[in-house]
């Protein structure tokens, strides 16, 4: 985009534990930080995920909804709408965080090993794998299964903690 168009984009990361949870991981979504290039640029906001995140099903959970903000000159950031037209002069810009994608069934029957290997590539917290999957994630970042077992156990039954 940079090529084609005058801006700058300062900033793209993935955002960690914003895929929805479950037996399979929802994709993550993205932060990203842009502004003008040395002119003023009309920028057009269509973010459908603000309103309608995507859901889980079947006991997965839902993506993290999206989320835009509008960076003021000053420094100062405030909300955007989902849909918005938004005019940016020089030191301005657009911040946003597109949705996590929505998953099929329950966190806690995503394998152990799978789920510590989204710990270690940073696509899940060690504190979501813990209270979310059900999994508890040793010093080296690999699943403790003894440990996992009995967790996800209290998890399913929560009397027998």
């Amino acid at each position: 985009d940079e090529l084609m168009h005058p801006i700058v984009v300062k900033n793209r990361a993935f955002i960690v534990d914003s895929g929805g949870a479950g037996h399979r991981r929802g994709a993550p979504g993205m932060y990203v930080e842009f502004g003008p290039h040395d002119c003023n640029i009309e920028v057009g906001i269509v973010s459908n995920g603000t309103y309608n995140a995507p859901i889980g099903v079947r006991g997965g959970h839902d993506g993290a909804p999206a989320q835009q903000w509008q960076q003021q000159a000053n420094g100062t950031m405030g909300p955007l709408d989902g849909c918005a037209q938004v005019l940016l002069g020089r030191g301005e810009g657009i911040a946003s965080y597109s949705s996590g994608g929505g998953v099929y069934g329950a966190p806690t029957e995503r394998e152990p090993e799978r789920v510590a290997l989204d710990v270690r590539e940073g696509w899940i917290s060690a504190a979501a794998a813990r209270e979310v999957f059900g999994v508890v994630i040793d010093e080296n970042g690999f699943s403790n299964q003894s440990q996992t077992r009995s967790l996800r156990a209290a998890l399913v039954n929560p009397l027998s903690r």
